[in-house]
């Protein structure tokens, strides 16, 4: 989750090397272990303590054709857009706006029972990504910065939706910043120069930009693969090859690194393996319009003993955070679609629903695992991804349950929080890009 300290609250350590070197699977399990008692305690320690975070926007909107920015009330953006109501030259902004929504696809516009909130997703997206670089987290300054998870979950949502060309757009920002080691950084500067801080580069980032590629090439028309095979083939093969070689040099496993809770970790954690499995698993297609045979043949392999080291360790514990233990984690969502087609399926589907009962916070949205902090806060980016993932598993009526929640918990101006407090207030930042695009990425699997 995009925050400047860790998603638990805790100032992030110093920078560590990347990927944590090389960690034998003996000690991968024993420090499992460790990090699954020391969550453990935590928990028990702080059963309740309801945190009280402010709403810091309640959306974001153009005030000029070339800038937009925070609206603290809703009286002051126009009802239902992102155009702020003193805004220079609104009427041409409205038609722009109007006009990208018009040019996606058919079904959008089609009545549902999901249709504001989906419009409402989408202009979440539109506002954080138009004429910019990269979609960036959101517009408060602490979250303007690009993160790859953030990026690729967007640019699947705007392939999904009708809208490739824009998709590709906002990963091509990947093609030319500097990575670490061959990672990419935890979050990128807009202009892509670096990254902001002195975070930990985040393996993750690698199989989940790997992973909208093959995504969108796998559903793309001719056009559209051929322009991943002219524009994103170098960069697809050279991330390819760095998970293949990490995890080759790692014992046949990721290295440990911080996932998307953003904690620095001292063991592997299904958040980063999940991604890099799908990073893996999604590009079969794509190494064949590239000609690439041998690289395929190195990516089919190394994804297939992944697939069986993760149903050994983690599918033993029935994945949990860690191999050993830690309790239900939202990443189990990451083992279904739209994030990999096949895998352990019949192990994975049933535990989804027992996931979400113990991650569940009062207000009936899910923290990111089960023994996170107990503050009372639920968090949109995971309860939409169990959306998404019941979506795509068969479980319509739990996906609409869920979407129904975060379409309640939007802010008055109409923008998805990234959280929600104990008692239903939203809170923290609005718009949050990757809780848009998994509410597109869960209606777009219900209809």
């Amino acid at each position: 989750m995009p925050e400047p300290t860790s998603a638990g609250g805790a100032a992030l350590l110093p920078a560590a090397a990347p990927g944590g070197g090389r960690i034998g699977r003996r000690r991968f399990l024993m420090v499992g272990t460790t990090s699954a008692v020391g969550l453990g305690a935590v928990a028990t320690a702080h059963r309740w303590a309801p945190a009280d975070i402010p709403l810091y926007s309640q959306t974001v909107a153009f005030t000029s054709p070339d800038h937009r920015s925070t609206v603290s009330t809703p009286g002051g953006v126009r009802t239902g857009t992102r155009v702020a109501v003193d805004a220079r030259e609104s009427r041409m902004l409205l038609q722009r706006e109007e006009s990208w929504l018009a040019g996606l696809a058919p079904w959008v516009a089609e009545p549902g029972e999901h249709s504001t909130l989906l419009r409402q997703a989408l202009l979440d997206i539109y506002v954080l990504s138009d004429r910019l670089p990269a979609p960036v987290a959101g517009w408060t300054p602490r979250w303007r910065y690009v993160w790859p998870r953030d990026v690729a979950h967007v640019a699947v949502a705007l392939a999904a939706v009708g809208n490739p060309d824009r998709a590709l757009d906002a990963l091509a920002f990947f093609r030319t910043v500097p990575r670490r080691a061959g990672l990419f950084e935890a979050r990128y500067l807009l202009d892509g120069s670096g990254s902001p801080d002195q975070r930990t580069p985040q393996f993750d980032g690698l199989g989940w930009t790997l992973w909208a590629l093959g995504r969108i090439h796998a559903n793309g028309s001719t056009a559209v693969r051929q322009r991943i095979v002219d524009d994103f083939g170098d960069l697809a093969a050279d991330l390819a090859g760095t998970i293949c070689e990490q995890i080759d040099a790692n014992d046949g496993l990721p290295p440990t690194s911080p996932d998307y809770w953003e904690h620095e970790e001292s063991s592997l954690t299904l958040g980063t393996v999940a991604p890099t499995l799908a990073g893996l698993m999604s590009t079969g297609p794509l190494w064949h319009d590239l000609g690439a045979t041998r690289l395929g043949e190195r990516v089919a392999a190394t994804a297939d003993h992944l697939e069986a080291t993760t149903v050994q360790y983690f599918g033993s514990t029935g994945y949990q955070r860690y191999a050993s233990g830690g309790g239900p984690d939202a990443a189990t969502a990451f083992l279904v679609g739209p994030y990999v087609d096949q895998f352990a399926h019949g192990a994975v589907v049933p535990l989804l629903s027992e996931a979400e009962e113990r991650m569940r916070r009062p207000a009936g949205g899910l923290a990111p695992g089960a023994r996170w902090k107990r503050d009372g806060i639920s968090w949109t980016p995971q309860t939409s991804l169990f959306a998404m993932a019941y979506a795509h598993t068969g479980q319509d009526d739990r996906a609409h349950r869920l979407l129904r929640w975060l379409d309640r918990h939007r802010t008055a101006a109409g923008s998805l929080p990234e959280k929600v407090l104990h008692d239903g207030t939203p809170s923290a930042v609005a718009p949050l890009a990757w809780t848009a695009a998994n509410v597109v990425l869960a209606v777009a699997a219900l209809r």
